[in-house]
């Protein structure tokens, strides 16, 4: 049986924009599953917790799924995770994998959350034991990947798929660097020009923004995230 295609996407979602949207859209219609999570980068300050940036990140997943034509985890989905589980064997993962993962091509995957992408993949490995996996990472995080925890041991076991980025140019050694110890794919496809740090630099809270989808605005602003200088300036008087 041919293995399973799984894109491992994890992302500081902080929050999650349509440019993340886009990239997902993108990834869901090249591999089998798409697993995707928040995550806390060692080399980033977040604005929202995680637990939030995780319920952003399924109200993104929500869109991209219904701009793709699919419905949310049904019941078959569900019983069909439930049996894997409860039977903790080969044959319950068969049976989970047939009834529950392959209904649903992109979903968020809490449990893979680590700093560390190495444990990340582990946990991946555990889950679907027997999948193909590619590590997805921005064009901004290729130079980073040198000083990621045990990354000769990750790129040992992964292919890594590069998503362009706007603004941001792929250094040549970087990138060689990475294909010399596994196999680099360049994406053909990029998010908008848009970002999580310009939507909280911008304090775009008072009216929709096109930089998140109106789920996620409506949660951001449910619950009081990133508010802007001035709100802060307000309360404090």
């Amino acid at each position: 049986m041919t293995p399973l295609k799984i894109a491992l996407f994890g992302t500081s979602a902080d929050p999650p924009t349509q440019g993340h949207q886009a990239i997902l859209a993108g990834l869901a219609q090249r591999y089998d599953h798409v697993a995707v999570w928040a995550s806390d980068n060692p080399f980033k300050q977040h604005g929202a917790s995680l637990e939030q940036r995780t319920a952003m990140l399924e109200l993104a997943v929500q869109t991209v799924e219904q701009s793709l034509g699919r419905g949310q985890t049904t019941s078959l989905n569900v019983m069909g995770n439930a049996m894997g589980n409860a039977m903790g064997n080969a044959m319950g993962n068969i049976i989970g994998n047939a009834m529950g993962n392959p209904q649903r091509t992109l979903a968020v995957h809490p449990e893979l959350s680590n700093p560390r992408s190495l444990i990340t993949l582990q946990s991946a490995q555990q889950q679907w034991p027997h999948a193909h996996f590619t590590l997805v990472i921005g064009a901004d995080l290729v130079s980073q990947v040198p000083r990621w925890y045990a990354a000769g041991s990750l790129l040992a076991q992964v292919d890594v798929l590069v998503v362009p980025r706007p603004g941001y140019q792929l250094e040549a050694s970087a990138v060689n660097w990475l294909r010399d110890r596994t196999r680099v794919t360049i994406a053909a496809f990029q998010g908008p020009n848009i970002s999580s740090t310009d939507y909280r630099q911008r304090h775009q809270r008072q009216q929709q923004s096109p930089v998140v989808s109106p789920a996620v605005h409506a949660y951001i602003q449910r619950e009081n995230l990133y508010p802007c200088p001035d709100a802060l300036l307000e309360t404090t008087r």
